[in-house]
């Protein structure tokens, strides 16, 4: 656990002025968490997702994943390359945390295909209708395509941040996005 960091935001600057003080690697770091809690805070809740933030560490080609299951909770973060991990505590209510701003997310509806804009339909209607998250089996059957082409579809839909879903957890898939920011069903 020698490459975890640990950090407490009760203790990190939450003013520009107090930030730019201190030493260039404080900044970077500073960067790098705020980074982190802006991007993995629009796509609550999500395990593992992917943020596209280059790894802190120098010479690593990796990406950050995190994770924030409930509010309360740590964001959690991670480079799988070069197997640098963090835990970011006391986020919440910061000038950073974007769970409670208005329009969180609501940028990313415009962004989707029709495509994956009926494939997050179903998600909602199926699981409002049956009270779980579909299977891949129903996507499936629903859209009359491969398992395959539903796995490069909820991975594409992760990516993009409309959902979020524990891997390897069946029926684990959670929408991001709110009802109105979504097509109807066709």
């Amino acid at each position: 656990m020698s490459n975890t960091h640990a950090i407490d935001l009760t203790h990190f600057p939450d003013d520009a002025s107090e930030l730019a003080a201190m030493s260039a690697a404080v900044r970077e770091l500073g960067g790098f968490l705020v980074a982190i809690i802006n991007a993995v805070t629009r796509v609550y809740p999500t395990v593992g997702h992917d943020l596209g933030i280059p790894c802190l560490k120098r010479d690593c080609k990796g990406s950050i994943q995190a994770s924030l299951e409930t509010l309360d909770g740590k964001i959690t973060w991670g480079c799988l390359i070069c197997e640098q991990y963090g835990i970011i505590c006391n986020w919440r209510g910061t000038k950073w945390d974007q769970t409670g701003k208005a329009g969180t997310g609501s940028t990313q509806a415009a962004t989707y295909t029709p495509k994956q804009g009926q494939y997050l339909a179903f998600i909602d209607h199926y699981t409002k209708l049956n009270g779980r998250a579909p299977a891949i089996i129903d996507l499936r059957k629903y859209f009359h395509v491969s398992p395959p082409a539903v796995n490069e579809m909820i991975v594409r839909l992760e990516k993009h941040g409309f959902i979020s879903r524990e891997p390897g957890k069946p029926r684990s898939i959670r929408l991001v996005l709110e009802r109105e920011e979504l097509p109807d069903l066709e």
